[in-house]
């Protein structure tokens, strides 16, 4: 799926459904059905994860088609396609809880949410920005950050704006710092979660530190933007094994040369174990089946008559 069908699907989702309770739940058959456009069911199961980690996943019969079985996903719903969207001057009588209002002007509500995080003793807070011609925009540690850059509509609706902010994904930077990457610019920080202030991690986080890590299922995985991750250790890569193994070397025939003083090979396929190693030269020419014994035990009758064979006919 291209990028463009990922974010399509991902904001159809985040538009037509919602958290409920545990007795409900929509089915991938149904979500597929609705949704009009190609789509693989591994895309929707990924994002449904990613924007619904409390929903359930559990095996049944579609209710779009009764003969086959599905995913159900317990917990989650269909929005009210009828529903009316609220004008934007009555915004700020419908702002939920854990949202508080900044500041309320003709043409701008800023409102500001906590992410749960706490940096260098202080709660981290996001600001959010919603603009009365349905455009927003996001302040976050002094950063503007446009929605459409987090794979996100640039376009906010009321019903669910606030479920958007919520499953934000913040980059968690990294624990150390490689030392060929020291010159990058860089800043330490000491972070916590609300309600556990005991808790104290160092994180050492990038400049370009992009904050708020875009909507894709990579991000899942480690919570670090592209930039922290530059300040990482690369991974170790595993050193080329250039000895071959016995087997290696029955399937090679013609790369034994019993004619040269210096040929050496090893039967347990290490390079410093020379007790092990048998070495190849023209007075043991004679007794070359004892010799293919040694060097391949598990070597068949009818290779070493073909080993044999090529010696001789050099």
């Amino acid at each position: 799926m291209s990028q463009t069908g990922a974010n399509s699907l991902f904001n159809w989702l985040i538009e037509s459904l919602k958290e409920t309770t545990d007795t409900e739940y929509v089915d991938l058959l149904e979500i597929m059905s609705k949704f009009k456009a190609p789509v693989t069911g591994l895309a929707v199961g990924n994002f449904m994860k990613i924007f619904f980690p409390n929903m359930k996943v559990k095996q049944g019969r579609s209710k779009y088609e009764w003969t086959k079985k599905t995913n159900r996903y317990y917990g989650i719903k269909w929005r009210n396609e009828n529903q009316t969207e609220i004008a934007f001057r009555e915004i700020f009588s419908i702002v939920p809880s854990d949202f508080f209002i900044l500041s309320n002007l003709t043409d701008a509500l800023t409102l500001g949410h906590f992410t749960g995080n706490i940096i260098n003793g202080s709660k981290v807070l996001i600001e959010i920005i919603l603009k009365n011609d349905k455009s927003w925009k996001l302040l976050f540690r002094g950063k503007t950050i446009k929605p459409e850059s987090l794979g996100i509509n640039a376009v906010y609706t009321i019903a669910t704006v606030f479920d958007i902010v919520r499953q934000f994904n913040y980059c968690r930077g990294v624990q150390k710092i490689d030392e060929s990457k020291k010159k990058l610019t860089n800043f330490k920080e000491h972070v916590s979660k609300a309600g556990d202030e005991n808790s104290n991690d160092i994180s050492f986080r990038s400049g370009s530190c992009t904050s708020i890590l875009p909507f894709k299922t990579s991000n899942t995985v480690s919570f670090i933007c592209s930039y922290c991750k530059k300040l990482e250790r690369p991974p170790k890569l595993k050193p080329e094994n250039n000895v071959k193994s016995d087997q290696d070397c029955a399937n090679e025939p013609n790369s034994l040369d019993v004619n040269s003083n210096e040929c050496i090979l090893n039967k347990n396929s290490t390079h410093d174990n020379e007790e092990n190693s048998i070495t190849l030269c023209e007075s043991d020419n004679n007794d070359m089946s004892t010799i293919l014994n040694n060097i391949f035990p598990d070597c068949s009758d009818k290779m070493k008559t073909f080993l044999i064979s090529q010696k001789n006919g050099t």
